[in-house]
């Protein structure tokens, strides 16, 4: 099975070309971050009918991060799942996009089938996830089946590693049969639990013929697999001509930090054109929990985006009081602005506007974290004096000596120490 290929798609591998953004908010030599927003939200926003009204000068296309044009925030990457938007058919900020101005990264819901929520019976439910993709992402996950457990264990007992395998390859051999759109950049998803298990996944998925890859599983936080895949890849000259490059369910600051610094130092030596990125649905999720990002926060070695619990109750009915944290949105906010008559549903004193506010206001909250900490990341790089991401630094070292000699096997081997410095970091 390693060496199925599709004539098409082996012709095409390495030459597709992504759409640039322009006035790109995120810089050029930094790892892009995704955030995968409920549906609610994007459906609401999109169809511009508030239930009450909006602070004075705003409206909801502002809302929209999408929206180029918002006078709040811009950011023109996003990533949308068919385990959470399949079957919606409802207009949203996604769907009704200027496709000029943004890039979607489109998953599959592997994550989702395992768990249930999401049921594939034939083909037909297959061909149907396949097309959605390809109608909504630029760039696309392969459908897959997770190799972590608990995710099977919630509709049925869990499965081998080798059982996800043999569905996955199934899964590979139906979408390199069946894609359609040229124009739709395909990530081979890479899964496994544990280092043998991971390399037997690689070597029976990398014959597909699609564009690139994308690192998910336990394996994807740990960057001496990450770096040993990379070399791997460059040893097979896969790497030269990669576009894009992703790592799931991730936004940890120094996460982000190290996909930069890897970033930099493939464009510098290997590959010009690739792009990492990463994702979680975080700024949506932690309403969940009543939570909310409030700033980046950097102590000693730590880096960190804060939360904490977000403000409600009767006390705040038609209050004045300015929102306590800073965002494009919170500026505009009274604590009266997020705060209504109780739900019958929840019991909190917030409504679904108030929700899409946090929402909004978490999602800048991370951004912009994530920039700040480039940012000073950089600076301190040049200065070559680093008062914090000090693990980050040194593995960053570690990285363009690695590259810049070749892809030296043994290099990574005498730094491992340093990449294992940043496994669990938070």
């Amino acid at each position: 099975m390693a060496n199925l290929t599709n004539t098409h798609a082996s012709q095409t591998l390495g030459l597709h070309d992504l759409k640039t953004i322009p006035d790109d908010p995120v810089p050029r030599d930094e790892a892009i971050y995704l955030a995968s927003l409920s549906p609610g939200f994007c459906e609401d926003i999109q169809n511009n009918q508030p239930a009450r009204a909006l602070p004075a000068g705003l409206t909801m296309a502002d809302l929209n991060p999408l929206n180029p044009s918002s006078s709040l925030f811009y950011s023109p990457y996003m990533m949308s799942s068919a385990g959470q938007a399949l079957n919606s058919g409802k207009a949203c900020i996604i769907k009704n996009r200027d496709r000029a101005s943004s890039l979607i990264l489109a998953d599959s819901g592997g994550y989702q089938v395992a768990s249930g929520k999401l049921v594939i019976r034939s083909d037909a439910d297959r061909l149907a996830i396949l097309r959605w993709q390809e109608a909504v992402g630029d760039v696309c996950l392969t459908l897959d089946s997770p190799t972590r457990q608990p995710e099977h264990r919630l509709v049925t007992k869990a499965k081998t590693q080798e059982q996800c395998l043999a569905e996955t390859l199934d899964h590979l051999r139906f979408y390199q049969q069946n894609r359609a759109n040229p124009d739709t950049y395909w990530l081979n998803v890479l899964q496994g639990n544990d280092t043998a298990f991971a390399d037997t996944w690689y070597e029976q998925v990398k014959g597909f013929g699609f564009e690139s890859f994308a690192f998910a599983g336990p394996l994807r936080d740990d960057f001496y697999q990450v770096m040993r895949r990379l070399l791997q890849m460059m040893d097979e000259q896969r790497l030269e001509n990669l576009k894009w490059l992703h790592v799931l369910g991730t936004s940890k600051v120094e996460t982000a930090l190290m996909l930069s610094a890897i970033q930099r130092s493939l464009n510098k030596h290997v590959a010009p054109g690739l792009r990492f990125s990463f994702d979680t649905g975080s700024p949506s999720r932690l309403l969940n929990w009543n939570s909310i990002y409030t700033a980046l926060s950097i102590n000693g070695g730590k880096m960190v985006i804060k939360t904490e619990k977000a403000p409600e109750g009767p006390e705040f009915l038609g209050s004045a009081e300015p929102w306590p944290w800073p965002s494009a949105l919170g500026r505009h906010l009274t604590m009266g602005d997020v705060t209504t008559r109780p739900s019958v549903m929840t019991g909190t004193y917030r409504d679904t506007l108030a929700n899409h506010y946090l929402i909004h206001m978490n999602l800048t909250t991370l951004c912009d974290g994530i920039a700040q900490a480039n940012a000073r990341f950089k600076a301190q790089a040049a200065s070559g004096e680093h008062s914090f991401a000090n693990r980050v630094a040194a593995a960053a070292a570690a990285v363009e000596e690695i590259f810049s000699s070749g892809g030296s096997r043994g290099l990574l081997h005498r730094y491992r120490h340093l990449f294992g410095a940043l496994n669990g970091g938070h």
